[in-house]
């Protein structure tokens, strides 16, 4: 089984699981905090039996090192992170909701269960 399960920004409706997490949710998250100007600070966080894996764009200025000695899906996952400019901070809300959609396909319907992400840091 997997767990999949994102978060943008802070606050109470800043975290969902794959099967709750819409693309309009994730869509006016990204665009409301970059009105702002406020840096959305997407995560995701991906379990199973053979993936542990979390994902996070990364802030301007800041560089994230990219997971190593991944393989299998761990690895599919992680280059489609990268395919939909998810690994830079200048990241699209609609490069998120492609994501979300491709991985909602795979592993959607019931196969997630709930993970907890870390919260924000301020």
């Amino acid at each position: 089984m997997f767990s999949v399960v994102f978060k943008v920004g802070c606050g109470e409706d800043s975290v969902r699981v794959l099967d709750d997490a819409e693309e309009e949710w994730i869509w006016m998250r990204i665009l409301e905090r970059r009105k702002l100007q406020i840096f959305p600070d997407l995560r995701v966080v991906v379990r199973s039996k053979t993936i542990n894996l979390k994902l996070e764009a990364p802030r301007p200025g800041d560089s994230l090192d990219a997971p190593f000695d991944l393989e299998g899906e761990a690895h599919d996952i992680y280059e489609l992170w990268k395919r939909m400019g998810l690994d830079s901070s200048d990241f699209t809300a609609g490069g998120a909701m492609l994501f979300l959609k491709h991985l909602k396909r795979t592993y959607g319907r019931g196969k997630t269960m709930v993970s907890v992400v870390r919260p924000c840091v301020a």
